[in-house]
């Protein structure tokens, strides 16, 4: 409606769909313009001014849009003012469409550039019919002049009044203000020298200059200083009110901190330095205010936004205390007129003219009264200074600064937010608690999610700017970014390019290699505070920063940067020295596994160049740390693009393929191990990569339940073994020992761990001794020796507790809760199983979560909670069914058997009375679940003297069994699955519960 109001005539169907919809097809986006069509009819059944005629439409009612043109027109500005009191549907948030958001944008400049052309050629002509009338429409292009320098040139030639020049002047310097803050320009000399004469001439009584002619403005007469007072609204001038919400932003404490600092004599020069968009002014502001009703001197505010030079600056000092210039020198009739006086001094925007900052110095010298409170981008680096740094705001916990700030203007945008979710968390970490940026982040709200958000942070820094723009005119983080980028030298630029290729954090090492040879521009760049240092005494920029130099900076500085930081971290991952085997070392991790980020970046850019040299001598430390620090996804994805660059013949083809297949089984992605382990192995040469490979494979295979394929395949494995490898050794033995377990072998099973036990006490290997006393636990609960097991678990468990491997911890408690099971201490096997459950789910290890699942199942049978146990087992079912465990699958499934047999509330002896209702054929019905299972190949055989004994206490006779087993034949994995499923949820309907879902 808006559209078609605002533009007369006819418009055909797909024109409007091409403006609405331009990213789908001319079918789809015609049906969305139908939809809309019909909705306006169905909701405004009086809308007669909507028109359609073989397939164009039209809008026949009037418009302010139109009206506004009709005035115009006229001549009857009086109307077109009030008819565009604001712009253009400005109340309109950004609709996501981008050609209808940009039409909006084009009609706002349009009809606003309409009036503005109207009001200057009415005023140029002496239309005005009152002199009301003109300073009317010149204070209506005084508020546009920011943004468009002809006008402000124009206001500066037509001033024929204090009052017009008052406005011009202000005109021209908040026009001076935004082309210096948004683009770091100047207005042209010619607007420069204008303004200067206006100002001038402003104030004093004398006659502003003729327009109608070129002549020369009359000189200045003398003034005393004493009599002369700031007149203007310019550089001096404390016109800008503070920002509202001081406490909002989070700043009470630093406020506090520099009023303290500002009571103390002896701090006579105090630089509030910080990035751009850290809120410097906003805080000065605060600071100036509570120092004015508290101060018995002078205290003024100094805005050198525009200011490039010491004379200019002398000025601006000078206009605030309210000296009048004489002939002489400007900076000895400073400090005589400031020599007697108790002043304080707030400078603003101070970093343009630190060449200069020399005159702070000689003026607090010759004037011991004089305070200054500078705010700056960089350190004054001045005898006298006392620097605050401004970092970021806090953003973690919703009573953190930067949450308290979003939430606020996420409110006034129209989008509450109540707590600090974890998208908002990452969206103020990402912008490290810089409150400009918070805050027009914040108006994106009422279009994107917090999580849409920090996407398009990352994919363009600048893009929040769009929100900011019709709110905040010049305060863009684009401005702060690019005026950040412009008053760097060459050494900080290339500093700079060498540090955004850093992923993360980087060490003193890394950045002293990354900006060789000149290291001494990082002092440069920590003194802007643009580089930070952390409580870990590591390095780095702030994103946005980063994201800029990548998007801007020149290509052959990016390029050799890239090369530069390929160059240093390759060199260090392949220097690294490997931890012990079977260790996890926790400090080893704490030092590397900030840089795996980078380590990959690297190794990805020698790809990139077929560096197989480099490749070849870092591959070892690189696979053991991503192993080590359980980064499975990355290194998939690594050996993933290094395949597809290099190709399955370059020389680490078969070992990447190794750490391909390992990675993808631990991450539970068992189809893709078994498929890289398979093609691995037609090209593997080295006996310790064959053994890898096969020892991959096998545990696919255990995990599936072939159990003879899985020990064939680590004997293979173990044949391979031709050179000494600790690692290798280790895991092939405990992939054996897994076999013999699951064939009932436990003998065997015992020896090879044994071995693993000896090699570990050898070699100091923490890790491994607490995985092989964890399945040394497994082996003997298997061996129905409960109180054996418990000793080993507890001892695993201190060991990975000391070491902090959470994984390792659920692995052992989850076999642990069994051996509890077995020596009936049935609430420490509940405890155990449900903790395990917590850390696989808390990991996102949903492979290992249909087991942790049944070893609920078990502690909630155990216990006596039936209806809670067949529950949690079908659940476990859905789990171990997605991810292809069909060793744990058919546990579950003998389980839901035996509840079948044994109803929920009824004893063991139900069903052995009488056959009522079907009853009989219920329990035979489960009987033959529970054989189907246990007869399955991949049941372990342990397992099946479990299951043998609750067949007993249910007094399950021969009789049935040779009925069940019939039955049993005829069914298949997945149609029993089905069938309990959909057994389970109509139980839970009729009982009033929801079903469950499977992953």
């Amino acid at each position: 409606m808006v559209y078609l109001a605002s533009q007369p005539g006819w418009h055909s169907r797909s024109s409007i769909a091409e403006l609405f919809r331009p990213e789908a097809n001319s079918k789809d986006a015609a049906a969305y313009v139908r939809r809309l069509l019909h909705r306006l009819g169905t909701e405004y059944p009086q809308l007669t001014a909507l028109t359609e005629h073989a397939g164009m439409l039209r809008w026949t009612g009037g418009s302010d849009v139109a009206d506004f043109h009709a005035a115009l027109q006229a001549g009857d500005l009086e109307s077109a003012l009030q008819l565009q009191h604001a712009p253009f549907l400005d109340a309109m948030p950004t609709t996501g469409m981008a050609q209808f958001d940009q039409w909006i944008a084009d009609l706002r400049r349009q009809l606003s550039s309409d009036l503005d052309h109207a009001l200057v050629q009415a005023i140029s002509r002496g239309d005005p019919a009152t002199e009301e009338q003109r300073a009317r429409w010149i204070r209506h292009l005084g508020e546009r002049a920011m943004r468009n320098e002809g006008i402000a040139q124009f206001l500066l030639a037509q001033a024929r009044t204090p009052q017009e020049s008052a406005t011009a002047t202000l005109a021209f310097e908040n026009l001076q203000h935004h082309l210096a803050t948004q683009y770091g320009q100047r207005p042209t000399e010619a607007s420069l020298e204008q303004y200067k004469v206006v100002k001038a001439l402003t104030g004093t009584g004398l006659p502003l200059p003729n327009h109608d002619n070129d002549a020369a403005p009359q000189q200045q007469p003398k003034a005393s200083v004493e009599e002369t007072k700031p007149v203007s609204a310019g550089p001096g001038h404390d016109h800008t009110p503070v920002r509202q919400g001081l406490q909002i932003g989070g700043r009470e404490s630093e406020l506090a901190r520099l009023d303290a600092l500002l009571r103390n004599p002896a701090q006579r020069l105090i630089s509030i330095v910080g990035m751009g968009g850290m809120g410097k002014t906003w805080l000065a502001r605060a600071l100036h205010q509570q120092t004015r009703t508290s101060s018995q001197g002078a205290v003024e505010w100094v805005d050198l936004i525009t200011v490039r030079s010491r004379s200019e600056m002398l000025a601006a000092i000078a206009s605030a205390v309210g000296m009048a210039s004489r002939q002489g020198s400007l900076e000895s009739q400073l400090l005589y007129w400031l020599k007697a006086r108790n002043t304080v001094l707030f400078l603003d925007n101070f970093e343009q003219l630190l060449n200069d900052r020399d005159v702070l110095d000689t003026l607090l010298d010759g004037a011991p009264g004089l305070r200054f409170v500078v705010t700056s981008r960089r350190p004054l680096l001045l005898p006298s200074e006392q620097l605050f740094q401004l970092q970021g705001l806090e953003w973690s916990g919703n009573a953190a600064p930067a949450f308290r700030l979003f939430k606020h203007h996420a409110d006034r945008a129209g989008s509450p937010v109540e707590e600090n979710t974890r998208d908002i968390e990452a969206v103020l970490n990402h912008l490290e608690g810089m409150p400009l940026a918070i805050e027009v982040a914040a108006a994106w709200m009422p279009l994107l999610s917090p999580a849409e958000i920090l996407r398009q942070l990352k994919q363009d820094p600048a893009m929040i700017d769009a929100a900011a723009e019709p709110q905040a005119e010049g305060r863009g983080i684009g401005a702060v970014l690019r005026t950040t980028w412009a008053q760097m030298g060459t050494g900080e630029k290339q500093a700079m390019v060498a540090m955004s290729s850093v992923r993360g954090t980087m060490d003193w090492e890394a950045a002293q290699a990354l900006v060789h040879p000149d290291p001494t521009a990082l002092l440069r760049l920590a003194s802007a505070l643009v580089l930070r240092r952390d409580g870990s005494g590591r390095y780095a920029l702030h994103p946005l920063f980063r994201e800029f130099v990548e998007k801007n900076a020149a290509p052959a500085m990016l390029a050799d940067a890239h090369e530069r930081h390929a160059r240093h971290f390759m060199q260090r991952i392949s220097s690294l020295p490997l931890p012990a085997p079977g260790a996890h070392d926790a400090d080893y991790l704490r030092q590397h596994g900030p840089y795996i980020p980078d380590f990959i970046q690297a190794w990805q850019h020698c790809v990139e160049h077929n560096n197989i040299d480099s490749l070849a001598r870092a591959f070892p430390g690189l696979a053991e740390l991503l192993m080590l620090a359980r980064r499975f996804e990355e290194a998939m994805e690594l050996c993933k693009f290094t395949t597809n660059v290099l190709g399955v013949k370059a020389p680490i083809s078969a070992p990447v393929a190794a750490l391909h297949a390992a990675s993808a089984f631990r991450a539970g992605r068992m189809g893709e191990a078994a498929d890289v382990a398979i093609a691995g192995l037609q090209r593997a040469c080295n006996p310790s990569t064959r053994a890898r490979l096969y020892t991959c494979l096998s545990s696919v295979h255990w995990f599936h339940g072939q159990y003879e394929e899985a020990l064939m395949l680590a004997n293979l494995a173990n044949e391979s073994l031709a050179e000494p490898d600790v690692v290798t050794t280790v895991q092939v033995r405990e992939q054996l020992a897994l076999c013999h377990y699951a064939t009932g072998e436990l003998d065997k099973a015992a020896h090879y761990l044994q071995a693993n036990l000896s090699m570990a006490a050898l070699h100091g290997a923490e890790q491994l001794e607490g995985r092989t006393l964890s399945l040394l636990g497994v082996v003997t609960t298997a061996d129905d020796r409960g109180d054996d097991a418990l000793p080993l678990f507890r001892r695993a468990l201190a060991i990975f507790e000391d070491v902090n491997d959470t994984i390792e911890i659920g692995y052992c408690l989850r076999a642990m809760s069994y051996a509890y099971y077995r020596t009936q201490r049935f609430d420490l096997q509940m405890e155990s199983a449900r903790k395990a459950l917590e850390i696989f789910e808390r990991a996102g290890y949903y492979h290992e979560t249909g087991e942790a699942l049944f070893a609920v199942t078990t502690a909630l049978h155990a216990s006596g909670d039936l209806h809670g146990a067949k529950a949690m087992c079908e659940k476990a079912l859905a789990h171990c069914r997605a991810v292809g465990n069909i060793p744990a699958a058919m546990r579950c499934i003998g389980a839901l058997g035996i509840f079948i047999m044994q109803p929920p509330g009824k004893g063991l002896d139900y069903a052995q009375n009488e056959a009522v209702n079907g009853l009989v054929s219920q329990r035979i019905n489960g009987l033959s679940i529970v054989l189907f299972a246990v007869q399955h190949p991949s049941f372990r055989k342990r397992d099946r003297l479990i299951y043998e004994r609750l067949l007993q206490a249910l007094h399950v006779c021969d009789a049935e069994r040779a009925v069940a087993a019939k039955m049993a034949m005829q069914r298949s994995f997945e149609s029993l699955c089905t069938e309990l499923q959909q057994a389970g949820s109509h139980e839970a309907l009729a009982a009033g519960h929801g079903t469950f879902s499977s992953r």
